[in-house]
């Protein structure tokens, strides 16, 4: 029972080295993929975003409810390391928040925030929100990308006594008339008024000069649209594409592989299976004596093979190298495979239709498999199986 359950072990062991060897070909193959030349990545430093939203009392009119809606939305162009400053205005404009995006829950805790807005305002003063923003929106990090996104209906009404446009107020008039360094803001001014005129636009341009160049006023298409896709779209067209999970990318590297790698991958990875399933499948060594004689022979002069020794589930006959039982007769077949199989105590050969052929039973006890005592004929000699020690 030591010496199979030794042998077992070192057919297991075999099997698996055989299985480490292949999986070892498919890792490489899989790290020279995902380790390809592609081109340098430009690391991206974070953005910052402005949110400005108007809280003044002329959004009570259901438009602050379409930002609440569709504000959401625009947090999706936020990534992780991004900053996110959320800021209402009226008669003085305040930060509200300043906001990490290090996970979902950082969206969230933003979403938040701007549904607990209230257009309460007395007073619009667009004036003071420009200066606010040319103040406060200097990023220390001046390779970062700055998006100033300003929500409002337009309606510039400050508290009696300071200038007022008494108007609505679009923002295409603000781009400067000198470039500013790469990495000036990008403004949005998302126009959510029903009406619109130029009449109180001419002394904005001047208050942007040093602000940005970059000026996008951006109108809603209809009553349930906040224009924030828009905006969402074009803040995505100037960052590069977020950086994609190694698995995806190799993934996509996988598919643009041609047909005939899969195949090979494919194969690779049935043997493994095959040489997995062979490792962990106990094999018992095979039973009985065989002994055979050649017909110019006495049968006292039969030989006698031990098929205990052998560690597998078939015995092989035949004239060919590799044979279990090889007979050096050139007549004799090349192989005849007999398919060893356990029913109780009983220890039987099964073989297939070509093999018959090539065989004449003396005697058989089982049809269709040789059981002990049976006894054969191939060729010129004579087989006789015994389940058992012969004495």
């Amino acid at each position: 029972m030591k010496k199979e359950s030794s042998r077992n072990l070192e057919h297991r062991r075999d099997t698996v080295k055989q299985s480490y060897a292949i999986l070892s070909v498919l890792l490489a193959g899989l790290m020279t993929l995902s380790c390809a030349k592609e081109k340098e990545k430009e690391v991206v430093p974070p953005a910052e975003f402005y949110l400005v939203i108007d809280t003044s009392g002329s959004m009570a009119s259901g438009t602050m409810k379409r930002v609440k809606e569709k504000l959401p939305a625009l947090l999706e162009s936020a990534r992780e390391g991004d900053r996110i400053h959320l800021l209402q205005f009226d008669e003085k404009p305040q930060t509200i928040g300043e906001y990490t995006i290090r996970s979902a829950e950082d969206h969230r805790t933003v979403e938040k925030a701007i549904l607990d807005l209230k257009p309460s305002g007395a007073y619009t003063d667009i004036k003071q929100l420009i200066a606010y923003l040319k103040e406060n929106t200097r990023s220390t990090n001046s390779s970062a990308k700055q998006y100033i996104v300003v929500l409002s209906d337009g309606i510039d009404d400050p508290r009696p006594g300071r200038k007022s446009r008494k108007d609505r107020v679009e923002l295409k008039e603000y781009e400067a008339t000198e470039k500013l360094p790469v990495q000036e803001p990008y403004i949005f001014y998302v126009h959510l008024g029903d009406k619109t005129s130029v009449a109180a636009e001419e002394g904005l341009k001047e208050d942007l000069k040093d602000l940005s160049t970059e000026v996008k006023v951006v109108k809603p298409t209809d009553a349930a649209d906040a224009g924030l896709d828009e905006v969402k779209k074009d803040i995505e067209a100037t960052r590069p594409p977020a950086e994609t999970p190694w698995w995806q990318a190799l993934w996509a590297k996988a598919k643009a592989l041609p047909l005939w790698v899969w195949g090979c991958v494919a194969a690779a990875l049935l043997l493994l299976l095959l040489l997995l399933r062979r490792a962990f499948r106990t094999i018992k060594p095979l039973e009985g004596i065989l002994s055979f004689y050649e017909a110019s022979e006495h049968p006292s002069m039969a030989r006698e093979v031990n098929l205990h020794k052998f560690r597998r589930d078939d015995l092989t006959i035949g004239s060919q190298a590799g044979a279990v039982i090889r007979i050096k007769d050139s007549a004799f077949p090349a192989q005849i495979r007999l398919k060893a199989k356990r029913s109780g105590k009983d220890f039987l050969f099964g073989f297939a239709k070509k093999d018959l052929q090539r065989m004449e039973f003396l005697v058989q006890k089982k049809r269709g498999f040789i059981s002990s005592g049976d006894r054969f004929r191939i060729a010129n000699y004579t087989f006789e199986y015994s389940h058992g020690t012969k004495k």
